[in-house]
């Protein structure tokens, strides 16, 4: 009778939750019709509340039941809110114009982007500057459409991430790898990290074929073209500017101590039909479990927290850069000096 009543019970809390909830299904497109992938549909009450578009612009999401407004953005495109009315909800997001007179560089020229026809963005270095990033690469991380990056390493001074175009076309990464134009002459991609957001002054993708055609077959996999800083005609100016910050782990494990694992281990063997004084011996009779848990003995019976041990809490990171820019009607300059410093979580190993 108690299981009966329990069961009834959740059926009724679980009716109880998705009553006090709905579901709301839509899709977002451009203004030619195209769906929008990975546009964020927010839930305006709760900001928290936030599901992503799949392959066809295609979203599903729970709001609350007196919920009735919803945020929907992407890169590239205006924001919308928009009241919820009859399902499924078809959202249109207008291009986002204000940066039109942007110059982007498309080949050895640069133009006005309302002029330019091709498939193009443009980020200034003063964006960039605003993430305290110790790589150019990860400074660039969600804030370019058509944009792809893959991290694939936590180490400080190699954690830059690589970046594909619109994609990865072929399973050899370095066939992947976009062109790299700096001020009108080819960098080396192996190079990309050693460059500072503080010495660019824009980058520029190119992602179609028209505007890496002037490339040829090396703008293949699209062309990141970057123009840095220069000085101006005007007196002396020193800027100094420095970044602080923290990394901390995502996800912080908890493992179990020595006593707790043991006695799981020994349960384990136990179920499993073997004797576990044959598998851990000495390690799982009471006394030793006992000990364990008291952890009187240390040095006998030692329940180390590894994690502890070897990891940090969080890391430090810091950049200071300075420059020196000036000049007049003959003579323009632009000096930068940089100093990045960046902790790993990892604690060092003293030999």
């Amino acid at each position: 009778m108690k299981k009966i009543f329990s069961v009834l019970l959740f059926v009724l809390l679980t009716n109880l939750v998705y009553a006090q909830t709905k579901l709301i299904r839509g899709v977002v497109v451009d203004e030619k019709g195209l769906s929008l992938i990975s546009t964020t549909v927010t839930e305006q009450d709760n900001p928290k509340n936030i599901v992503i578009t799949d392959a066809n612009g295609a979203f599903n999401i729970r709001i609350g039941e007196k919920s009735t407004v919803l945020i929907i953005s992407s890169i590239g495109y205006v924001k919308k809110v928009i009241t919820i009315g009859n399902q499924p909800l078809k959202v249109v997001l207008q291009e986002d114009n204000s940066n039109l007179n942007e110059i982007v560089v498309v080949g050895f020229t640069a133009q006005k982007k309302i002029t330019n026809a091709g498939a193009t963005s443009t980020i200034s270095g003063k964006e960039l500057r605003q993430s305290p990033s110790a790589s150019f690469q990860n400074a660039l991380a969600g804030r370019v459409p058509g944009l792809f990056q893959q991290q694939t390493s936590g180490q400080p001074g190699a954690d830059a991430a690589n970046i594909y175009i619109r994609g990865i076309s072929t399973y050899t990464g370095a066939s992947n790898r976009p062109l790299v134009i700096v001020d009108d002459v080819e960098f080396p991609y192996e190079q990309l990290s050693q460059l500072s957001s503080n010495e660019i002054e824009s980058v520029s993708l190119l992602k179609d074929a028209s505007s890496t055609a002037i490339y040829g077959i090396k703008g293949a996999n699209g062309v990141i073209a970057i123009t840095t800083r220069r000085g101006t005609a005007t007196a002396p100016r020193i800027t100094l500017r420095t970044d602080f910050g923290l990394q901390m782990p995502t996800i912080k494990r908890k493992p179990l101590g020595a006593f707790d694992a043991l006695t799981l281990l020994k349960e384990q063997e136990a179920n499993e039909g073997r004797d576990p004084n044959l598998t851990y011996p000495g390690l799982v009779t009471d006394q030793a479990l006992e000990r364990f848990r008291l952890g009187d003995d240390p040095f006998r019976y030692p329940s180390v927290k590894w994690y502890d041990e070897v990891m940090r809490n969080s890391a430090i990171q810091q950049s200071n850069n300075i420059d020196i820019s000036g000049g007049n009607q003959n003579l323009k300059y632009f000096v930068a000096l940089g100093n990045t410093f960046q902790n790993g979580i990892l604690k060092e190993i003293e030999k």
